[in-house]
């Protein structure tokens, strides 16, 4: 009898010890479950805690290249305005008062007597000064070519283009070296002036040419009514009012005296 009972209870007792092991394990397990996941947890909010800041990070990189962006498109129109105003100036000092280039550049010195050559951000400028020629500035485009050779017209031609298309005859002429034909009608010795006229009788057609001459014409040696050849640049074109006729300004002219 005590033999049975001692074999029962040692099967009971093993038993009991399997239901406790696996009951361990099990438990076990189920720890190791949750450590795992309080593990992905932690991950999981490290991430997110990285995600952050890369967040803001790429916020703060766009950001800045806006701001470059905004500064480089500032710099340029700063600049672009900049040259403009260069280029105004120079275009109106040179083609209205006959002074400068303020901004420019000397690239190149005639063996005329001292034509130079000036070059600005897309214009050019050449100060013609012939010995016994060309005087004065022009202003262009860099293609603008050297060019002593003036273009012959007399007076009366010149008047009927005037008279017939006024702006088509200032533009056409405008800045050109011209040589005019014609007769003196009066010398300004103080203001180193002489003036042409072609009258017509109706006076329809009447056109004054007021020649500003250079340092090297002895105005003594004309005379009124003296037949003269006029090299100069035509600057001004005025239309006719009812006290003044049509007229046109040379600026740097050279006076010849054609032989009778």
């Amino acid at each position: 009898m005590k033999k049975g009972k001692e074999t029962k209870s040692k099967k009971t007792k093993k038993l009991e010890l399997e239901e406790f092991d696996e009951t361990t394990e099990v438990e076990e397990y189920e720890e190791e479950i949750v450590e795992e996941d309080d593990e992905l947890e932690e991950i999981e909010e490290e991430e997110e805690v990285e995600e952050k800041p890369r967040k803001r990070s790429k916020r703060k990189s766009s950001k800045k290249t806006n701001t470059n962006i905004k500064i480089i498109i500032n710099v340029v129109f700063v600049a672009i305005m900049i040259i403009l105003a260069m280029i105004t100036i120079d275009v109106i000092a040179v083609a209205r008062y006959d002074v400068g280039p303020f901004f420019t550049v000397n690239t190149k010195t005639y063996k005329d007597g001292g034509t130079k050559e000036y070059y600005g951000f897309g214009y050019k400028v050449i100060n013609y000064n012939q010995l016994q020629g060309r005087k004065g500035k022009v202003i262009g485009f860099w293609n603008m070519e050297y060019s002593v050779e003036p273009t012959p017209i007399s007076i009366l031609d010149l008047a009927l283009e005037f008279q017939k298309d006024y702006q088509k005859t200032s533009k056409k002429f405008y800045n050109q070296y011209l040589k005019v034909t014609g007769t003196i009608k009066t010398i300004d010795q103080d203001k180193k002036q002489v003036t042409m006229e072609y009258k017509d009788e109706s006076g329809k057609y009447t056109l004054e040419v007021i020649a500003n001459v250079t340092d090297e014409v002895i105005i003594s040696l004309f005379q009124e009514n003296d037949n003269i050849e006029l090299y100069g640049t035509a600057k001004v074109f005025s239309a006719k009012t009812e006290k003044k006729p049509n007229t046109i300004e040379f600026d740097g002219c050279y006076l010849v005296k054609i032989a009778e």
